[in-house]
């Protein structure tokens, strides 16, 4: 009776162990199809996102190097990613287009750095002339931006470094002590700071009143890229250029959740093209620069290049400025940061 028992207890033991092994071997495929969908699913998955800034399509180099990068991004994710375009403020202005990436209304933006001091005065060095060592402390001074911008809800795509800074005057202006006294029109707090530095007297101007106000003799000349002298027809209403004054700093930046919520094939995606964009649009900017001149020049302009020792010169009687943006950044707790992107623009 005892190995009876033994027998029907091993027969109901190797009958519960087969039905196991089989119940497991049976929801393996089940499984594998659940994985299978959901790879198919994030593979499948499309991005309709929006590019947002104030600036025309048609100002600098924006017409060349901007389409390349959308289709780059498009033709590389299989048309999982497609980027809506919205210049000269058909979506957001300048920085509105900024303040929506921070708040996710907006996807992607671009503008001038200084745009984005209304989340962290740090991000004012972008206004600050005469610093100019621009490309090659790309890495660090990359690295320092988005840092900041993440605090702040947005991830760095690229710098673009558009086209020399240069003054557009109606008198000559080869030295600092040149502005002492003359009304310049300057575009933000940092360019203000720069131009009290000189002794002169700040005028703060959109880009479109610039030239009834030079017209009207309202004011003696204007802090701007040397390419929107001429693309605000500028040409008509000044003398004298003077260049270079330093590169200002422009930046295509997301919105981090979104950042964060792309799959990493997608996000190397950006990463290239946003590498490839920097690429493009100093070579392009250069290039701009080149043409610019030789249209004022053709146009009967004394254009003026700053020497070495000149460039110098200028760069030491901006440095109040840069002691005033290191002691505003103090105030908010950045001024080592401050101290540490000054150093790295005046290499």
């Amino acid at each position: 009776m005892f190995i009876k028992h033994i027998r029907w207890g091993c027969i109901i033991f190797i009958t519960i162990l087969l039905f196991l092994v089989g119940a497991s071997f049976g929801c393996q495929p089940a499984q594998e199809e659940k994985s299978s969908n959901l790879n198919t699913a994030v593979e499948d998955e499309k991005w309709n996102l929006d590019f947002a800034t104030g600036f025309e399509f048609s100002m600098f180099v924006h017409k060349d190097i901007f389409p390349p990068f959308f289709d780059e991004i498009n033709e590389k994710t299989n048309g999982r990613v497609v980027i809506n375009d919205y210049f000269d403020g058909e979506l957001f202005g300048h920085v509105e287009a900024i303040q929506a990436i921070n708040q996710g209304t907006c996807d992607i933006a671009y503008g001038s750095i200084a745009y984005y001091a209304g989340f962290n005065p740090v991000f004012n060095y972008g206004s600050y002339w005469f610093l100019d060592d621009f490309v090659d402390s790309y890495n660090e001074l990359f690295e320092l931006t988005d840092q900041l911008l993440q605090k702040s809800n947005m991830k760095l795509l690229a710098f673009i470094p558009m086209s020399w800074n240069a003054i557009g005057s109606v008198y000559p202006i080869t030295m600092p002590e040149d502005i002492k006294g003359k009304r310049i029109r300057g575009a933000s707090g940092g360019e203000i700071a720069v131009i009290e530095s000189y002794g002169g007297i700040p005028a703060s101007l959109s880009p479109g009143e610039m030239h009834d106000a030079l017209h009207k003799g309202a004011i003696d000349g204007v802090l701007s890229v040397l390419a929107g002298l001429e693309t605000m027809h500028l040409q008509e209403v000044i003398t004298d250029v003077t260049y270079p004054t330093g590169i200002p700093v422009y930046a295509v930046a997301m919105n981090l959740n979104l950042w964060e919520s792309l799959p990493n094939d997608i996000q190397q995606v950006f990463k290239q093209a946003s590498e490839n964009l920097f690429n493009s649009s100093v070579e392009l900017g250069r290039e701009w620069d080149e043409k610019t001149l030789k249209f004022f020049e053709d146009e009967g302009m004394k254009i003026h290049k700053l020497t070495e020792e000149e460039y110098d010169i200028w760069r030491e009687a901006t440095e109040p400025a840069y002691n005033s943006f290191i002691s505003l950044c103090e105030e908010a707790g950045e001024g080592d940061t401050a101290k540490r992107l000054i150093e790295l623009l005046k290499k």
